[in-house]
């Protein structure tokens, strides 16, 4: 059962260049992770001021595996430095 995740992110002001040179830097490893299908950074307004990640994924388990990778190397610490707020996850189920 394939998923699409959505990471709704708020980098603090000033950071929405890191916050994409970081994505920039993360997202290949990310792309190459087993059971991944895709991963890309969106700017939702021109202001910058929010960013959307979203990431389609073979099955949930492999999605968890992933983020307890992403955790056990620091990844979440350095991205939540970044942000106003932790990112709002919202996960899809594809049905058809």
């Amino acid at each position: 059962m394939a998923i699409l995740v959505q990471f709704e992110l708020r980098p603090a002001d000033g950071n929405a260049r890191k916050v994409k040179d970081f994505f920039a830097e993360i997202l290949p490893a990310t792309r190459t992770f087993a059971g991944n299908l895709s991963a890309h950074l969106y700017e939702k307004d021109q202001a910058q001021t929010t960013l959307i990640l979203l990431e389609e994924w073979t099955h949930p388990e492999r999605f968890d595996a992933y983020i307890l990778w992403r955790k056990d190397i620091g990844d979440f610490g350095r991205l939540n430095a970044m942000l106003t707020e932790s990112p709002a996850i919202t996960m899809l189920t594809r049905e058809v």
